[in-house]
């Protein structure tokens, strides 16, 4: 009996300590948020922008007008929007201040070289994200109305709210971008297909798994992913979910993955089956929301011990 008795609390802690062996040495998870959106230099090329792919957020824009400016320059703001609006799929609407674009009256030019004044003369875009190259952000512009404009048409409003959209000048002296005017200047179509064609992609997320790597030791796996999100728009729930073929093996949440940013995840011993040779990744919007595109949100990793 006492051999049974003994046997019996043999197999038991056994099992006990087998089961703890399964759960040590125990995953820890590191998680960290990077900026990876560059300000871009202030210089520009000569061209149709002042850098390729160059908009706003979304189409729908908000502009301000300081209270400083005379009802002149007013009216041929709004008028320049309106303008802009008919010809485009652009829309703008009016915001007591801290619109996206502001418009500035004075009665003296600023300094092109005043880089805390504008940084492309008397218009311009003045915060702008690079996201590697790919697309150019621009998260507010401003404009100086200190000209007055005697044609019939709000030109000068016209080309330096096209500044603020980041269109460069031209050679043309026919178009509303030639650097100087003489009330005969026209808006370009180029212009606005331009606008049209940059802005047909849609104020959406876009999450992106940009680097991955993975190492197993025995039945734990350490691994590391950039989630990241290139998109027009915040990402307000994503989620991380590991495969082994069609098993699933853990999950994240990584909360909000801002437009611009960087989830960095970093994971060691996680308990995984002993015959995984394969890990998928896939990131995805909790809220089954759309994305640009959603055929960049997962990686196939293969492993080995």
């Amino acid at each position: 009996m006492d051999i049974a008795v003994f046997l019996l609390l043999f197999i038991v802690a056994a099992f006990a300590i087998y089961m703890l062996w399964l759960e040590l040495p125990g995953a820890t998870e590191q998680f960290q948020n990077v900026n990876f959106s560059a300000s871009a230099q202030k210089s520009y090329d000569n061209g149709t922008q002042f850098y390729p792919n160059m908009r706003y957020p979304s189409g729908n824009i908000s502009f301000s007008i300081a209270s400083v400016c005379d009802s002149k320059k007013e009216t041929d703001a709004i008028t320049a929007f309106g303008i802009l609006q008919d010809k485009t799929i652009l829309t703008f609407y009016q915001v007591p201040s801290n619109g996206e674009i502001q418009i500035l009256c004075s009665d003296i030019a600023p300094e092109p070289t005043d880089a805390g004044h504008f940084i492309a003369g008397e218009g311009g875009p003045r915060d702008i994200l690079n996201f590697s190259g790919q697309l150019y952000v621009i998260s507010s512009g401003r404009v100086s109305l200190y000209k007055t404009d005697n044609c019939k048409e709000p030109n000068i409003a016209i080309h330096e709210i096209l500044h603020a959209l980041g269109f460069d000048h031209n050679k043309n002296p026919n178009s509303i971008m030639f650097p100087i005017t003489s009330c005969s200047e026209t808006l370009d179509k180029y212009i606005t297909d331009e606008i049209n064609l940059l802005y047909k992609t849609p104020s959406l997320p876009d999450i992106q798994i940009v680097n991955a790597s993975a190492v197993k030791n025995g039945r734990f796996l350490s691994f590391n992913v950039d989630v990241a999100n290139y998109g027009l728009a915040n990402a307000d729930d994503v989620n991380l979910t590991l495969y082994n073929q069609n098993q699933r093996i853990a999950d994240y949440d990584l909360n909000k993955v801002s437009m611009g940013i960087i989830k960095k995840i970093s994971v060691d011993n996680l308990p995984i089956p002993r015959d995984t040779t394969e890990i998928k990744m896939i990131a995805y919007l909790t809220d089954g929301g759309q994305e640009i595109s959603s055929s960049n949100n997962q990686v196939e990793l293969s492993i080995s011990s």
